[in-house]
């Protein structure tokens, strides 16, 4: 038999440290300014009021009872029973306090407020707990699906308007 060659022991190799070839680099030139102008946040689109042509009722004036979003359908929206007259608080009206007071109702099927909702206010809590009140104690013809009496949500607009006393 062949004698056998003597095996160098492995020896770790040395890291490669040459440098790593670069690529090539675009030339330094200066950075002209953004001038784009900062995008804007969106607007509300103008639209022009229209003037308030109602005539200013000596009383409240009646419910707006049209249904509110998120309703199921309904052929028939819920009606007052009768005018709607808060009172009118005293300590409101010394303080010549007027305004409109939006309420959310929910009406049931026979025609009794479940719960009111102020959607927006006068401005006056004194005007708009009164408006609560007034809306807590009406009766409704109830909301009508074909001819079914169903629950329903509607929108109540209460206006306190003060007229002098006589």
């Amino acid at each position: 038999p062949e004698p056998e060659e003597p095996k160098e022991p492995d020896t770790p190799k040395e890291p490669d440290t040459r440098p790593e070839p670069e690529e090539p680099k675009e030339p330094d030139t200066p950075k002209e300014p953004d001038t784009r102008p900062e995008p804007e946040e969106p607007k509300e689109p103008d639209t022009p009021k229209e003037p308030d042509t109602r005539p200013e009722p000596e009383e409240p004036k009646e419910p707006d009872t049209r249904p509110a979003p998120k309703q199921a359908r309904v052929d028939a929206p819920p009606r007052p029973l009768k005018t709607i007259r808060p009172d009118y608080p005293e300590g409101a009206r010394q303080r010549n306090e007027e305004g409109d007071v939006t309420l959310e109702l929910t009406i049931s099927a026979r025609g009794r407020v479940d719960s009111v909702t102020v959607v927006k206010s006068c401005g006056f809590a004194e005007l708009d707990a009164a408006a609560v009140r007034a809306a807590q104690r009406t009766r409704f013809t109830p909301a009508k699906s074909g001819s079914m009496a169903v629950a329903a949500t509607a929108r109540l607009t209460i206006a306190f308007k003060l007229t002098p006393r006589k």
